[in-house]
């Protein structure tokens, strides 16, 4: 029912005739209300509706028992009864012309659907559909927005928006469907129930009760006529139809209805064949599942999703998995052998019918197996090999079993690569700390006794026998797990090294450049601390490298996923406030807002490397205790005090420092702390969100967003992330100072009265003495504590140019041993390189001064020169230059010859193409680094030089 009606009371009119309205009488209403000619001015219904329905104006009526929604329903299909017919039968022409992926013919069948149908839900599925499925910057997809753009797109609506969200093979469908479905719940809390029954309509589209299928049906009855009835009949299709249904729908709807809808399965293998994976052929039945919603028009759909959704759509909803359906024993029938489900399928296609063993995908396969685990089946009948090829063709298996089920399968099974993928299945499935520690120390047990302790090799092994095995492997390994590896991993060192190692594997058998860039930056990062020496403590602190490492680990799909999914504007910046729900947090701005939240939270939070290690340094461990409280001790102690401290005043002056004492306890463990559930009085709040933050926060993505479009580069952005992190604690920061001052003054603040009272008058004096040097004591240290809690000085990560300099020479130094030049320095004496740039810069060192030690004359002369170049004394640019003697044996000819031919090979190739000189590389760097100017080379006197010019001023 529309909203806008000219007569006022026509809604209570209805939910009051829906309310009390008898059984035997529904017919007679229905009848009445959308046949009589007095009431053919009311809008009680847009059959075939000329704008799109929104949430907005269609309102929800009062619930009806489903017989009476039946009978309402069929009365408005006996009253549009030819027109219904042809949209039905338009709609299998759409879906065929859709199959075809031939673009005109799409447009054309679209077309006519919108004119048939009106702006349905159906039509609402096909275009959202084509949108995320087409290329952008096709005429289709420019169609296909436009009229998301009228379903209220753009502004974010959650209807057009979901469908559009759900589709999109670059979001993580799991994390999409728990956003939604809570979104949902919150909607039919805050009374939007149509809203609520559209989102669960998209996920669960065949309901089981008879409550929840009425009210399915006046919604999408509310949307147009053709998506109410497609409702009603895929109930009655479906393989289990509740008794109601299969009574009812038959006897309400003309059988040609029924027909033309059973005739709507004709174009599904086609579309099913049509369907394209952005993540690969082998996941071709999962993406074909996320798109499912747009065909469920089709009874062998509708199949399909009650075969599957009992298993995996209700698993992830929170309901476990449900026992089998006749849709599923349909679907799957007798299941194979747990020895023919470990075999990888020779070709993957979807079939939306039946398994088939031979063909069928991971996202199908897995619920084949988890079918056979409930059957009873163990890993017992498989040998290494084949458990290991079973795991590498079946997903998300930590989301279809329970926990008992995984040790089930597992029960009879002793050896350790059994017992290390049913750890890593329980602890995905639990995130229990004990089953981390027993995943860790099988793991241990295994690369110790098999693999010579080398996780590369475990891997390497691993992917031999399948790949996404050891795929997994290397995403478990990241800096927080391997650090608890003590046996393997005793050492810092070590636990960085193979990290970095995993990842060049990684980035040579799965081509990921990306992934050798994060060790190569790992390694630079992990060297310069070392160069550097210890951490300065004096001030709260957040390890850079291994915060950068958990940022590489867990937000690069996220941020990715972010850019990709579309423009930030200013407008959606300063109009984002972090309270609207899942249509906000969908939006770019809002996905970039939410990677902003998760790294701030981890940047407080993480008891390891965060601001809570700091704190856990300082203060847990009593560090702030004895620094304002136990080396007081001393002064205390004073033989000039010890007859003072005797009186009554001392029992007053006690009584004072004992509550002094239990004040810096109850300051550090309860306010100086990161605020959570168990410390909900910390000051450190570990949410950007709110009134207070969203400033910085905006400037964060205002940020974030112009580095992303200038640069391309996901590094940069993280980095970018870390200084933000640090802008949006500093408000915490100066609120713990203030903190401070005021602890000082109320509890830092011995009263002189205290130690004066009731003592003679020889005796004020030190007792005045005293009181001067406890509030000295206090006041020194409670300001000095304070200090610690200050942001670093460089925000940016940061090196001088020498340290830098010096790092490069030792690392190139343990790659050739006998490499022993004379440094010398000309220019200026040292820079500071800030933010990436100096990442930059090493790349630049490492390339020339790796070809010195290798081709030039390694006892020669090294020279590293730094000059600035300047107007009205302000520096426009620096120019880095490095040069080295060429070999004893070679000429300034032939090493010209060298350089110049490698500086004229495939210039995409130079980031990519490992063992070669790198000196590609440099020219790579002149094209796509910004503030890089240019790059030259220059031979004479048989030394070469290298020239690198940076911008410092735009």
């Amino acid at each position: 029912m529309a909203k806008g009606s000219s007569e006022k009371n026509v809604t209570d009119t209805m939910n009051n005739l829906r309310r009390d309205l008898p059984s035997e009488d529904a017919a007679a209403v229905a009848a009445i209300l959308f046949n009589h000619p007095l009431l053919a001015k009311l809008e009680l219904t847009d059959d075939f509706p000329l704008v799109p329905p929104t949430l907005g104006n269609i309102v929800r009526l009062t619930d009806m028992p489903l017989e009476h929604e039946l009978i309402f329903l069929a009365e408005r299909v006996a009253k549009n009864r030819v027109q219904l017919f042809e949209a039905i039968k338009v709609l299998e022409q759409t879906n065929d012309a859709i199959s075809s992926r031939n673009a005109g013919r799409i447009v054309t069948m679209l077309a006519r659907l919108k004119l048939i149908s009106g702006y349905s839900l159906t039509y609402l599925r096909k275009v959202a559909y084509l949108y995320s499925t087409t290329a952008p910057g096709s005429e289709l997809r420019s169609i296909c927005a436009e009229e998301l753009k009228l379903f209220g797109l753009q502004r974010r609506h959650v209807v057009p928006l979901a469908l559009t969200d759900l589709m999109d093979q670059d979001y993580e469908y799991s994390l999409t469907r728990s956003s939604l479905l809570d979104f949902a719940k919150e909607s039919e809390q805050n009374n939007r129930k149509n809203a609520a029954e559209v989102l669960r309509f998209y996920f669960r589209p065949i309901r089981a009760s008879e409550v929840d299928i009425a009210s399915q049906i006046q919604t999408l009855g509310s949307f147009s006529l053709l998506d109410g009835v497609l409702s009603a009949v895929a109930h009655f299709l479906a393989p289990e139809p509740i008794a109601k249904i299969r009574s009812r729908v038959p006897e309400l709807f003309p059988a040609e209805i029924l027909t033309s809808i059973k005739l709507l399965n004709r174009s599904i293998d086609k579309i099913a064949r049509s369907i394209v994976s952005k993540d690969g052929h082998m996941y071709l039945d999962s993406t074909f599942y996320r798109s499912s919603i747009a065909f469920i028009e089709a009874p062998r759909v509708v199949a399909f999703r009650d075969a599957i959704d009992s298993y995996y759509g209700d698993s992830l909803d929170g309901f476990g998995v449900l026992r089998t359906t006749k849709a599923a024993d349909s679907f799957f029938g007798d299941v194979p052998s747990i020895t023919k489900l470990a075999v990888s399928p020779e070709v993957i296609t979807v079939s939306v019918d039946r398994y088939n063993n031979d063909s069928s995908g991971p996202f199908i396969r897995s619920i084949a197996f988890v079918r056979s685990v409930q059957g009873g089946a163990t890993a017992s009948d498989l040998d290494e090999d084949q458990l290991i090829c079973l795991m590498a063709n079946t997903i998300a298996l930590e989301k279809m079993l329970s926990e008992d089920e995984i040790r089930s399968f597992f029960k009879y099974s002793t050896d350790q690569i059994s017992k290390y993928i049913m750890l890593a299945l329980v602890t995905a499935k639990s995130g229990k700390s004990a089953h981390d520690h027993a995943l860790r120390r099988v793991l241990q047990d295994i690369v110790l006794k098999r693999f010579s302790g080398s996780l590369v090799n475990f891997a390497e092994w691993l992917f031999e026998r399948g790949p996404s095995v050891a795929e997994h492997l290397v995403g478990l390994c990241t800096e927080g797990f391997l650090v608890q590896l003590y046996h393997l991993l005793p050492t810092t060192d070590e636990v960085f090294e193979s990290r970095a190692a995993l990842l060049d594997w990684f980035a040579d058998k799965f081509n990921e450049p990306s992934a050798r860039e994060r060790a190569k930056t790992l390694r630079l990062d992990k060297r310069l601390q070392r160069v550097r020496g210890e951490i300065n403590d004096v001030r709260i602190y957040v390890d850079h490298v291994r915060f950068t490492l958990w940022l590489q680990d867990n937000t690069i799909d996220e941020l990715s996923a972010a850019f990709r999914s579309g423009d930030i504007s200013e407008e959606d910046i300063s109009t984002f406030s972090g309270e609207g729900g899942y249509p906000e947090f969908s939006t770019p701005t809002g996905r970039l807002a939410a990677v902003l939240q998760k790294a701030f939270a981890e940047f407080c939070a993480d008891k390891r490397y965060g601001v809570d290690s700091y704190i856990g340094r300082r203060i847990r461990h009593g560090t702030l205790f004895g620094y304002l409280a136990t080396q007081m001790e001393p002064l205390l102690g004073k033989q000039e005090y010890k007859d003072l401290l005797s009186t009554e005043a001392g029992g007053r002056l006690n009584a004072w420092i004992d509550d002094y004492r239990q004040s810096v306890t109850t300051f550090g463990t309860e306010l100086l702390q990161v605020r959570s559930k168990k410390k909900p009085r910390g000051l450190l709040n570990p949410n950007i969100f709110g009134a207070r933050r969203m400033g910085y926060t905006r400037d964060a993505i205002r940020d974030l967003s112009r580095q992303y479009r200038e640069t391309k580069s996901l590094a940069v952005v993280q980095q970018s992330i870390i200084e933000h992190c640090w802008r949006i604690l500093e408000q915490d920061l100066s609120v713990i100072r203030l903190a401070f001052d005021e602890f000082r003054r109320h509890q830092g603040n011995m009263p002189k009265s205290l130690a004066e009272r009731g003592v003679p008058e020889q005796a004020k004096l030190v007792a005045a003495s005293l009181v001067r040097e406890v509030n000295r004591f206090t006041e020194e240290r409670i300001r000095n504590a304070s200090n610690w809690f200050a942001k670093p000085t460089n925000l940016s990560p940061s090196a001088p140019f020498s340290l830098l300099f010096e790092a490069v020479m030792d690392e190139v130094t343990e790659h050739f041993p006998d490499f022993e030049p004379k440094v010398e320095i000309a220019g200026e004496d040292d820079v500071t390189l800030l933010g990436v740039m100096y990442h930059h810069m090493y790349d630049f060192l490492y390339v020339i001064i790796f070809n010195a030690a290798k081709h030039g004359h390694r006892k020669g002369k090294v020279t590293r020169r730094i000059e600035f170049s300047q107007t009205d004394m302000i520096i426009k640019s620096m120019t880095i230059t490095v040069s080295s003697e060429i070999a004893e044996d070679d000429t300034e000819e032939a090493v010209k010859m060298r350089v110049e031919d490698a500086l004229s090979g495939n210039l995409d190739d130079a980031m990519v193409i490992e063992n070669r000189s790198g000196i590609m590389k440099l020219r790579r760097m002149e094209a796509d680094i910004r503030e890089i100017e240019s790059i030259d080379m220059a031979i004479a006197d048989r030394v070469i030089s290298f020239a690198c010019r940076v911008r410092t001023q735009e």
